[in-house]
């Protein structure tokens, strides 16, 4: 069995990059958020971390979810649920 690690870890990224612009466009584009957003990639010492780790596993994302479980199905379900309402409570 594949697992979920990797797709998991895909999301996580995918997920905090639209946390990032939820907070920098809630008020509006502005010009900083550009800059923001830049700073994020380019010196979070934990976001790149985590990119670093999502794109060396990416590959694997396919065959995780050929394989995936209903267990781990409602465990992506659940984390994407989660960082929805994260989001959604940001934008609020």
């Amino acid at each position: 069995m594949a697992g979920i690690k990797e797709t998991k870890d895909v999301l996580a990224v995918g997920f905090k990059v639209a946390e990032v612009l939820a907070l920098l466009l809630k008020d509006g584009v502005q010009a900083k958020d550009g800059m923001a957003l830049i700073d994020l990639v380019l010196t979070n010492a934990d976001f790149q971390v985590k990119f670093k780790e999502a794109i060396a596993g990416i590959e694997q994302v396919p065959d995780e979810l050929k394989e995936v479980s209903v267990f781990e199905g409602l465990e992506l379900g659940q984390f994407a649920l989660a960082q929805v309402k994260k989001i959604g409570d940001i934008l609020a």
